[in-house]
């Protein structure tokens, strides 16, 4: 699929470990007068010190972040840099053990459109045990990552950005560049997410599924039309043809 620019905009990977397994949230934000890699090392470190003071309160401390990727999206060829956390790595606060892998908290990002292309989402790994009750999250880790998220629109001002969503596709077809919307809130329901519920939301959705039966990868959640998703991988154990 040929490239899908978003003008003025860089994409925010976090790259985490749980359980020896790799999991990622996407992020993203906009500047009127756009980025340059002089920018990258300052988009690290607030999110760096963003993760530690306040995603990290909630999750477990089997959740560690390992590496964030800053990459430019108005151009095919801008710049990407992968850029290691320090050791020792950044944990959760909570001492309890972690949820299994394919369970995190939904967090939903707003804005002042409606519709699937104006929405965004991060799925929250590493979720304590001890904060679920049957299907239900305690109403304190719920409210300490919903706080987590809102802190974002600080973050982002003092980058002098504005964090956004992203759509790259409009009714399943590719636009021919990414449309942005402004984030005006992020909101946490209590209910946990299981990651098997979010394939279909893709537009090829029996690639997905045929990648997940070969390779046993526990494949992407979120939604190619905003573009905002966490992922999970393991290892491949033979080559796939699709």
């Amino acid at each position: 699929m040929a490239f899908i620019p978003v003008d003025n905009c860089i994409g925010v990977e976090l790259r985490m470990r749980l359980d020896s397994q790799r999991v990622e949230n996407t992020l993203y934000f906009y500047k009127v007068t756009g980025w340059t890699a002089a920018d990258v090392p300052v988009v690290f470190n607030a999110l760096l010190v963003w993760w530690n003071t306040y995603y990290s309160v909630p999750v477990s401390n089997q959740l560690s972040l390992n590496e964030i990727k800053v990459t430019d999206l108005s151009s095919d060829v801008g710049f990407s840099f992968e850029i290691p956390t320090p050791t020792p790595k950044p944990t959760g606060d909570s001492a309890e053990p972690a949820a299994p892998n394919n369970v995190a908290l939904c967090i939903s990002f707003r804005t002042a459109s409606r519709g699937r292309s104006s929405r965004g989402r991060n799925y929250v790994p590493g979720i304590p045990k001890t904060a679920i009750t049957a299907n239900t999250v305690d109403s304190l880790t719920v409210s300490g990552i919903a706080a987590a998220y809102n802190q974002l629109l600080v973050v982002a001002d003092g980058l002098g950005a504005d964090w956004v969503v992203v759509s790259r596709f409009h009714d399943n077809a590719p636009r021919t560049a990414g449309v942005v919307s402004f984030i005006n809130a992020a909101d946490c329901t209590m209910e946990v997410s299981c990651e098997r519920g979010t394939v279909s939301r893709f537009p090829r959705r029996k690639l997905f599924m045929k990648l997940a039966a070969v390779t046993f990868a526990v494949v992407v959640r979120g939604s190619c039309e905003s573009g905002s998703c966490m992922a999970h991988f393991t290892v491949l154990v033979q080559p796939v043809t699709v």
